[in-house]
């Protein structure tokens, strides 16, 4: 036993030493294996965006809709599904600013015989890894609006996870149905 207690005397630094490797090499492995894990993380985020590129009011007789063509990109590396829904920011009659929130309703856009022709989206926009989606999505105004001042349209694109993008309009073209009026 004393054998041993002498090479461990005389070889102290060198034990020493070769202990100390590992402490100094471990934070280094962990630090490159988080960086590795949050790039992965990273990646899988459904990381999406929404550009609006023209808007239009549809006037048919006593029902106002609202057309916005969007674009939709999915730039993660993951598939996901996405639904748009409106907010409305207007002045009601006594000048307060208010909101309400409407949701995308595809069957009015089919229903609606001037725009049935355009390429709508479906209500849960279903988008492939580092996808791009452009389509038609159509909103009925609610008719306590129809006389109110609409100060912002804005898109908002909802995921799964409850993660949310939106953009902003602030005019909007008139289509009026003059057999309809």
């Amino acid at each position: 036993m004393d054998f041993c207690w002498k090479i461990i005397d005389n070889n102290s630094k060198i034990i020493g030493i070769l202990m100390g490797i590992p402490a100094v090499l471990a934070p280094i492995f962990l630090y490159k294996n988080y960086k590795i894990n949050k790039k992965q993380a990273d990646q899988s985020i459904n990381r999406f965006s929404v550009y609006i590129n023209q808007g239009f009011r549809s006037i048919n007789g006593k029902t106002i809709n609202i057309l916005l063509n969007i674009e939709v990109t999915n730039q993660s590396k993951q598939r996901i599904t996405l639904t748009p829904s409106l907010k409305l920011f207007y002045l009601d009659q006594s000048l307060i600013e208010r909101s309400v929130s409407i949701m995308y309703d595809k069957s009015k856009l089919e229903n609606n015989n001037e725009v049935s022709n355009l390429e709508e989206l479906p209500t849960s926009i279903g988008l492939d890894a580092l996808d791009i989606k452009i389509g038609w999505v159509n909103f009925t105004l609610p008719n306590h609006l129809k006389e109110s001042r609409i100060e912002k349209y804005s898109v908002f694109i909802s995921d799964n996870e409850g993660n949310q993008k939106s953009t902003d309009i602030l005019l909007l073209k008139d289509i009026i149905n003059e057999e309809n009026r």
